[in-house]
């Protein structure tokens, strides 16, 4: 006779449908910590948004206080599902972890609450994050612009200035050729012997 699961000793399953499946003991699946029908619900948290580009899930939660020790989280729940074997039926778990929170006094309302509360905060702060980066994005696209009118604005100086060297070099030119043939002009006259036009 196969050695009956947690489960089946608490009678949260029936033996024909988990017997061949191997369930861990609790404290194998981290749900030792019990609370009572009257918990307290969670308050509306205040979303914290950690600095940088990425979105740290664990940094969020501990930014805003969204790990306490002693709450009963949807991360319990989902710690006692992680233990179930990948082929055992969805609506077994389902009847399984749903009789096992009534007979740990799980409050299923403060759980739901917990959840509702991590995905308002995840929304804000993925919210928060992505606005200040199209901001950023909205702000630089603007600078990029401002700079694409720049970049123009300097080509086009350029295309002025080197305009202006070639015809500064002509101007130049043409006067130093200028000035030099003068300058031959009067030196080859002043090497002229004397009389030499009268000898020929």
């Amino acid at each position: 006779m196969a050695k009956k699961s947690f489960f089946e000793k608490l009678g949260l399953v029936e033996s024909e449908v988990t017997s061949e499946y191997e369930m861990p003991e609790v404290a194998d699946v981290n749900v030792g910590v019990s609370f009572g029908p009257n918990i307290e619900q969670p308050t509306p948290v205040q979303a914290e948004v950690p600095e940088g580009d990425t979105i740290d899930i664990g940094a969020v939660y501990e930014a805003n206080s969204m790990n306490p020790a002693d709450s009963v989280t949807v991360y319990k729940i989902k710690d006692v599902i992680d233990t179930f074997p990948s082929e055992m039926p969805t609506k077994t778990k389902r009847a399984t972890v749903k009789n096992l929170m009534m007979t740990l006094g799980y409050d299923a309302v403060a759980i739901m609450s917990d959840a509702e509360q991590r995905k308002e905060l995840l929304r804000t702060v993925g919210n928060d994050k992505m606005n200040a980066l199209f901001d950023e994005m909205k702000s630089n696209d603007q600078q990029i612009e401002s700079m694409k009118e720049q970049i123009e604005a300097l080509t086009n100086r350029n295309v002025e200035a080197g305009a202006a060297i070639e015809k500064i070099t002509n101007t130049v030119q043409d006067e130093l050729k200028m000035i030099s043939s003068i300058e031959e002009f009067i030196e080859e006259d002043k090497t002229e012997p004397a009389g030499k036009e009268g000898a020929q």
